[in-house]
């Protein structure tokens, strides 16, 4: 290490000064060896968690026995959640099993479930279990968790939740109310459920600008709009995102300010989309229409097209067509059709198809 790592190593565990430098290197072997790890990679469990090397042998035996049995982890599970926090300082009897068993008891999930949790954010093993038994039950009123799916589905989209005070959680609930957005508790309710990262973000530095920005750009009616159907948008980038979606849509359709926001407010998860997949999509339609141009022009007019699944919809449908030679015995299939149409609806329509193609004695 270096003399600034050092440093470092005894800034954040001056404890270890008082330990015996045989039983720190034995310590660092046992690591190194039992974990299987580079120069490096110890290095960085070191200087992220110093304290590690005060530990026994027997004790961090002990405690990686339990992480492995338990939850099934590899020696690469242990490196990984390692390198971003010191589980080996949590007590198993008063830390972990209790909180296992109530992650257990209140998702329903088995310690395999809790384990990806836990991998997830590795920081949830630290959070007091009465904190995290209050904050659940206020995010249950708050945000109408009514069933164990549900509370499952939001704390595995968002595990952090549980290491937010619960002061900072009502500021966040309360500016998605109060501010330009004004949104009702119903529907901050859903935005919140759809999205529950927007619980780690912060208002001055994240959520207040970018709301400022759509309601500049779209105005305030049309930017509650959008957050309430895209709810993700409050946590996407403006000048990574927003801002370069919003010039390649541009540009591509030749679309005046107005008609951008108009195909915008038509489908909000048109900006979430990649441009892969968005040109990915006109491919195919330009195939099905005959011409680039001709695919533009249709959905410049319509575009939820672009919401269709491009492998779960739209070739299957495309390939059920082309078995059929539908457009080689004059049947012309709209692409509003092939798009929109429910598996029922569409499967009803190849049926009439079938059924003419036999009553013409083709």
């Amino acid at each position: 290490m270096t003399k600034k790592e050092t440093a470092k190593v005894i800034q954040r565990g001056p404890q270890l000064l008082s330990c015996r430098e045989a039983n720190i290197l034995q310590t660092a072997d046992w690591i190194q060896d039992y974990l299987q790890l580079n120069d490096k990679t110890l290095k960085k469990i070191i200087i992220t968690n110093p304290s590690i090397l005060g530990y026994s042998v027997t004790t961090l035996a002990g405690k990686t026995k339990y992480y492995q049995e338990t939850f099934g982890w590899s020696i690469q599970d242990l490196v990984k959640v390692l390198t971003a926090f010191h589980i080996m300082s949590l007590s198993i009897e008063e830390n972990l099993e209790p909180k296992r068993k109530w992650l257990h008891k209140t998702l329903n999930v088995t310690n395999d479930g809790i384990s990806k949790l836990i991998q997830k954010n590795p920081v949830l093993l630290s959070a007091n279990l009465d904190d995290m038994v209050d904050r659940l039950e206020f995010l249950q009123g708050q945000l109408e968790l009514n069933s164990t799916e549900a509370i499952q589905k939001f704390v595995w989209k968002a595990p952090g939740i549980f290491v937010f005070t619960k002061g900072l959680l009502e500021e966040k609930i309360m500016w998605f109310q109060s501010s330009s957005l004004g949104l009702t508790k119903r529907e901050m309710s859903k935005v919140i459920r759809s999205q529950p990262t927007l619980l780690a973000s912060s208002i001055e530095n994240n959520l207040e600008p970018t709301l400022q920005w759509l309601n500049d750009r779209f105005g305030q009616t049309e930017t509650k709009n959008l957050v309430t159907s895209l709810p993700s948008i409050l946590v996407c980038s403006v000048p990574k995102k927003l801002e370069p979606q919003l010039r390649y849509l541009q540009v591509l359709f030749e679309l005046n300010e107005t008609e951008l926001s108009s195909m915008v407010c038509k489908l909000p998860s048109i900006l979430g989309f990649t441009q892969t997949s968005l040109e990915e999509k006109l491919q195919f339609y330009a195939t099905c229409v005959g011409s680039r141009p001709e695919a533009l022009e249709f959905i410049s007019r319509n575009p939820r097209l672009f919401s269709a699944s491009l492998g779960n919809r739209l070739i299957p449908r495309w390939e059920q067509v082309m078995e059929l030679d539908l457009p080689e015995r004059g049947f012309t299939v709209p692409i509003s059709i092939l798009a929109t149409y429910t598996n029922t609806r569409w499967e009803l329509y190849l049926a009439r198809r079938r059924k003419l193609i036999v009553n013409s004695g083709d």
